[in-house]
């Protein structure tokens, strides 16, 4: 059982890192979903399983958008429907929705192989007045996000999410690490 645990972990995030370092990060990952890396050409994309439907679309910033959808693929028995997102004809956003009753375990799978996220989960109420959790995990890394939302109750289906980081993002991250340096060595043992 832990054998092909480890190897379906390896299936859901491939983290190979290059024989040298980039100028930019020390170590380098490349984050997979389904087999699907952010930036993979939708030739190699179409190679790793064959897309039910394609669809293109053109969002209100003008940017052409083509979706690649697969309808059932199990990983480590957890059903996926996969959404591929390609902008420029590379993976842009791969999508993973699977059903609620397997949040917990895929949640603690992705703990164990990534360590502790970002999260962002909190108490909110149903129209009928009942309160749950709604789950919203967040690992960043330097390139992409991955993000892991959904609730157990009031929903067809929870979401896991890799997404290409924009250099928006990375402005964000960047001066959001800025705010959080100490600026004296008192500050820093405090």
């Amino acid at each position: 059982m832990f054998k092909s645990f480890m190897i379906a972990c390896l299936l859901l995030v491939g983290l190979n890192a290059p024989a040298f370092a980039t100028a930019d990060h020390i170590i380098q990952f490349k984050l997979s979903l389904g087999g699907y890396q952010i930036g993979m050409p939708i030739d190699e994309a179409t190679l790793v399983r064959p897309f039910a439907l394609i669809e293109t679309r053109v969002r209100a910033d003008g940017q052409e958008v083509t979706t690649g959808s697969i309808n059932q693929v199990y990983i480590n028995d957890i059903e996926f429907r996969f959404k591929v997102n390609f902008v420029d004809a590379r993976v842009h956003k791969v999508i993973g929705h699977f059903s609620p009753a397997d949040l917990e375990e895929l949640r603690n799978q992705l703990f164990e192989t990534l360590g502790e996220s970002e999260p962002d989960t909190r108490v909110v109420t149903s129209g009928d007045g009942e309160e749950f959790l709604l789950y919203h995990d967040r690992w960043q890394f330097p390139d992409t996000s991955l993000e892991l939302i959904g609730t157990e109750q009031h929903t067809a289906f929870a979401t896991l999410a890799l997404t290409a980081v924009g250099r928006q993002e990375r402005a964000r991250r960047d001066e959001q690490r800025q705010d959080n340096v100490p600026t004296s060595a008192t500050e820093n043992r405090q």
